[in-house]
């Protein structure tokens, strides 16, 4: 008759053994899942779809705004600084597109725009101050303003 003793540790030494083999294989059987779900995952991004985009800076304040909303479904795009004034919108209307900047003072602006006014295809009107005389050109309006 053997050794109680000698006998619990021979059981114990087949499960610690075979507990080590089921261990590898469910690694084995994690690794497999895990590659097969990472081949069939898509290669095309999602889309983020909303009316309005804000970016904000660190402290909270707003720096830029991509809107359909306030715009009544036009694109806008607008750029703001420290002081939070608008100093660039890059976006369209009933006209066409446009960009307008500001300076930094907010006191001046230009505004260059592809407008469909009737003086024929690709013509616009450039205006450089208030009391400037408009002026013809080809595929744009700029127009100077102190605010």
């Amino acid at each position: 008759m053997q050794d109680p003793t000698h006998e619990l540790v021979r059981r114990i030494e087949e499960l610690e053994l075979k507990q080590r083999r089921s261990r590898r294989w469910v690694a084995c059987a994690a690794l497999v899942v895990a590659g097969a779900g990472s081949m069939s995952m898509r290669a095309v991004c999602d889309t983020v779809s909303a009316e309005r985009f804000v970016l904000v800076d660190p402290q909270g304040k707003q720096r830029a705004v991509l809107t359909a909303y306030e715009t009544g479904g036009a694109p806008q795009f607008t750029f703001f600084d420290k002081k939070g004034r608008a100093v660039a919108t890059l976006a369209t209307d009933a006209d066409g597109a446009y960009l307008s900047l500001s300076d930094a003072k907010g006191e001046r602006s230009v505004r260059f725009a592809a407008n469909g006014s009737n003086e024929g295809p690709g013509r616009a009107t450039t205006t450089e101050s208030k009391s400037d005389a408009p002026r013809e050109g080809i595929g744009s309006t700029v127009a100077y303003s102190e605010r």
